[in-house]
């Protein structure tokens, strides 16, 4: 069910606990961890993402606050589901630092929080993200742009034709490039690349 979070009864988190208790390995994973206690997936715009409910515990009180400046022993944090899989893939590409649609509670401004409201704070950071995407593109389209005219550069002439005839130079291995638009007589030299014919 979209747009709904989906909670495991407090029996059912006590007996998952239980068996955390019992079947962790301590000297791997220490004295204490995180239950996942409830999920939904949420759509927006058309784009998907997933918020997950965890909840702290050790294994000698249960569930408890991780810090004693928590109010909640939950904390609740955004992931991307199979169909944004792709979606993400391309914007961690464009973006050196992404967090796009990977976000949690558990900062110090989250301290004072119930898990309802870290739970809403999640989704506004999810809408950021997807409502970012349109200012993400125009900023791809401008490097793109730059990057063409960068690329392009060698085969513009000063006077900004690109009309070029290229020929033998007398002083090979070097060929002569001239702009042949009428009373233009810009020119440019470039190496000769092998086995080139004219």
């Amino acid at each position: 069910m979209e747009n709904k979070i989906k909670w495991k009864t407090e029996k059912e988190q006590l007996e998952e606990l239980e068996e955390r208790k019992f079947s962790q390995d301590r000297k791997k994973y220490g004295r204490d961890g995180y239950i996942q206690v409830a999920s939904g997936k949420f759509k927006y715009k058309g784009i998907f993402y997933l918020i997950k409910v965890l909840r702290y515990f050790n294994m000698d009180d249960g569930f408890k606050p991780i810090h004693s400046s928590r109010i909640s022993d939950y904390h609740a944090v955004v992931e991307s589901p199979k169909e944004t899989e792709e979606l993400k893939n391309l914007v961690d590409g464009l973006e050196e630092f992404s967090e796009f649609l990977f976000h949690d509670t558990q900062h110090t401004y989250n301290d004072k929080q119930n898990i309802a409201e870290q739970i809403q704070e999640c989704c506004r950071l999810a809408k950021a993200d997807i409502n970012s995407l349109p200012k993400l593109i125009k900023n791809v389209e401008k490097r793109l742009k730059k990057l063409v005219q960068f690329s392009q550069k060698e085969e513009i002439c000063e006077c900004g034709h690109k009309q070029w005839e290229e020929h033998k130079c007398t002083f090979e291995p070097m060929v002569a490039q001239e702009c042949n638009v009428k009373g233009c007589k810009c020119k440019k030299f470039r190496p000769k690349q092998k086995e080139e014919k004219f």
